[in-house]
């Protein structure tokens, strides 16, 4: 949640501060304000499958990792996208 909010964080001061082309800030801020904003939904739709886990005491196996690897390469590649356009 912590890392969603601060990717909003820099999509908003990119959009707003950054001396690049105004169009260019504004679509690196809006990107990056998107992504932060997947963050939370993301989140909530693993919360709900762990707590139904835990409620019907089943146990998931620990190898299913392209959630996570997905959430963490998609702030970067939006990162890298945003720093692109502001070149």
């Amino acid at each position: 949640m912590r890392t969603s909010a601060n990717v909003m964080a820099l999509g908003l001061a990119v959009a707003k501060f950054v001396e690049a082309s105004r169009t260019r800030s504004l679509a690196a801020g809006a990107l990056l304000m998107a992504v932060g904003a997947a963050g939370p939904a993301y989140s909530a739709v693993g919360y709900r499958h762990a707590a139904a886990d835990i409620r019907h005491e089943r146990l998931r196996a620990a190898g299913r990792t392209g959630g996570p690897l997905a959430a963490g390469a998609v702030p970067t590649v939006a990162l890298a996208v945003a720093l692109l356009l502001l070149w």
